[in-house]
């Protein structure tokens, strides 16, 4: 049965008409026809065309379009009440709703929605602000699902205290305006949940207590401020603007991207990651968290910045730089890099604060600067291999039951601790000269080779000195080489290796880069009884001496 206007509308022209049916439904609209009402008197469905009101509050009960068919509505308000219940149904291919105005939800104790279902649409056009959600005890929920469409022409707001809204199943959210998530109530709850769709905005605020959620979507953001909780997972997160401003991300194989490298990722709160960045500079400030999920890899393209804590937990970093080899990590003095049975690649690393390794095997490709002030620490049993050049002015310890391998070339102070050190590249003690005795266990490998510099008779001060103070097992090759133009002469000795106890010897010994004088040569006979090397005349020398001393005697004694 079709309802019929009363008979007052008809005959004074009202351009108004206010639907009343029962005590649960009011409606208030201009230039409505043929709407029906359904099986209970709450539940209202749209049914004919032409239906163009300017302002429609529905406070209780439905309002269904189905496809296909199209509705235009200058000011829709779903909930426009306290204590209201209403629900609005957008479905089907071709069913389109055109409003210029939205806003659903309002004060106390409402439950209010809006559902545009299986490749419906849904326009806001105007320019003004739409807002979603009620306030106090109020539940609002917006379901975007099965390939619709939500677009807005401005602003986007979900603010009030309990506000759901859903984007699903290869739908389309796209906003022309800033969308804000969460309002500046810190007690507010607002959750946006965005599940293998699109979604397309200039500028994304998600504020104090709300969530945003991302699971197998493409979002495309100008500007994103996360000021609460945002959790992506396999999902790609494009911004072009301005850098990111993060408090709370959860990042499951998923990708944020700035395309231009021009804007970077600022982290001040907590990113629990696994996927990629590609963003200009990632940088994790002070007390910030940077935390790769276990398990998993996290790449970043650009370099990395921490003065806060990076987690490396049984998984993978990787940092590498928009051109090949140029990606940087600095951990500057108030940065703390913990890895435990992690693994960690990037070309360079300049280390101010402390790079800490403990439990398990772990792996870090690429040449770390240990300055004056930093730490590299390897301890808890822990098992670490260094695949390049290490430079070593600061603190390098390995404590005991740890081990430390490093294939790279080594350059600079020892290393203290009472674990254990193999060197498989090539080591130059000290600063040119320097002191290389380490108190750890020290084993050189087959391959290795160890340069020592002379410049004087003095360890450490004018010549290299390499050991331990423990076990030094030799191997490799011995080269031992001239600094700053110094020659030696006949007697000079020089204390080049220590140890407690020694184990093996040197494959080969080059001297080639000490040239002596052609009537001396080098006694090598002591440098694994004492670790001396000493400067005498050679052979030849020796015996013409001997003749011409012994000569000389004779000739005196014929005198006398």
């Amino acid at each position: 049965m079709k309802y019929t206007k009363p008979f007052s509308a008809i005959a004074l022209g009202l351009f108004a008409t206010t639907l009343s049916f029962g005590t649960t439904t009011n409606v208030t609209f201009t230039g409505a026809n043929e709407l029906e009402p359904t099986n209970t008197p709450n539940n209202w469905e749209y049914i004919g065309v032409g239906f163009d009101p300017d302002l429609y509050d529905i406070k209780y009960g439905q309002l269904n379009l189905t496809g296909p068919e199209a509705i235009h509505i200058d000011i829709l308000n779903i909930g426009a009440a306290n204590e209201t219940n209403a629900t609005v149904n957008i479905d089907g291919q071709g069913a389109v709703c055109n409003v210029d105005q939205l806003h659903i939800g309002d004060n106390f104790n409402s439950i209010n929605k809006l559902n545009v279902t299986n490749g419906a649409i849904f326009n806001v056009n105007g320019s003004q602000p739409t807002q979603i959600g009620g306030m106090v005890n109020s539940s609002v929920t917006v379901n975007i699902d099965n390939g619709s469409t939500f677009k807005v022409n401005g602003p986007l707001g979900l603010t009030p205290s309990i506000s759901n809204f859903k984007v699903s199943n290869d739908s389309l959210l796209q906003i022309i305006g800033p969308w804000q998530i969460g309002d500046n109530n810190p007690i507010s709850s607002q959750t946006a949940i965005i599940n293998d769709s699109t979604v397309i905005c200039p500028e994304v605020n998600v504020k104090n207590s709300a969530l945003l959620q991302a699971n197998d979507s493409n979002l495309t953001f100008g500007r994103f401020s996360f000021e609460n909780e945002v959790e992506l997972t396999n999902t790609r997160l494009n911004f072009y603007s301005t850098s990111i401003n993060n408090k709370y991300l959860t990042m499951t194989n998923s990708e944020i991207i700035n395309d231009s490298l021009t804007s970077g990722f600022n982290n001040y709160g907590v990113v629990d990651a696994s996927g990629s960045f590609k963003v200009e500079d990632f940088t994790n400030n002070e007390y910030a968290d940077l935390r790769v999920q276990s398990g998993k890899k996290l790449k970043i393209t650009g370099s990395l910045a921490n003065e806060g804590k990076i987690e490396v937990f049984d998984s993978e970093l990787e940092v590498k730089g928009r051109y090949v080899d140029s990606a940087v990590i600095h951990n500057w003095e108030d940065g703390t890099f913990a890895i435990s049975n992690g693994v960690v690649r990037a070309p360079d690393t300049n280390n101010d604060g402390d790079i800490l390794f403990t439990t398990g095997q772990s792996m870090y490709f690429g040449s770390i600067t240990n300055y004056s002030d930093a730490r590299i620490i390897v301890s808890g049993q822990a098992n670490v291999t260094f695949w390049d050049q290490i430079q070593q002015d600061g603190t390098f310890k390995v404590s005991a039951g740890s081990i430390a391998t490093i294939f790279g070339d080594y350059y600079g102070d020892p290393i203290s601790g009472f674990g254990s050190v193999y060197f498989e590249g090539q080591t130059n003690p000290g600063h040119s000269p320097g002191n290389g005795v380490n108190s750890t266990n020290t084993y050189l490998g087959l391959d290795h080779v160890l340069t020592i510099e002379l410049g004087g008779l003095t360890p450490i001060t004018e010549h290299d000195i390499f050991g331990s103070l423990q076990t030094l097992s030799l191997d490799g090759d011995l080269n031992v080489v001239w600094y700053d133009d110094f020659q030696a002469s006949y007697g000079d000795t020089f204390d080049i290796l220590e140890w407690d106890t020694l184990l093996g010897s040197f494959k080969n010994i080059d001297l080639s880069g000490a040239p002596l004088a052609d009537y001396l040569e080098w006694d090598l006979s002591n440098l694994y009884v004492d670790g001396t090397i000493t400067v005498i005349p050679e052979p030849a020398t020796l015996s013409f001496l001997s003749l011409t001393a012994a000569g000389l005697l004779l000739s005196r004694r014929r005198s006398a």
